[in-house]
């Protein structure tokens, strides 16, 4: 995740097993898990 101004979460996204950002995968606020998308993700 990036860091945000505030209390709040900043931008999230996931990758894969390389480190590499998934296209689509960006989210701002709120919980989510990367592995729900794919069980190599790391981030």
């Amino acid at each position: 995740c990036k860091p945000s101004r505030g209390r709040k979460r900043g931008i999230c996204w996931c990758v894969d097993k390389y480190g590499m950002k998934l296209p689509g995968m960006e989210y701002v606020d709120g919980d989510f898990q990367c592995h729900t998308f794919d069980s190599s993700n790391v981030e």
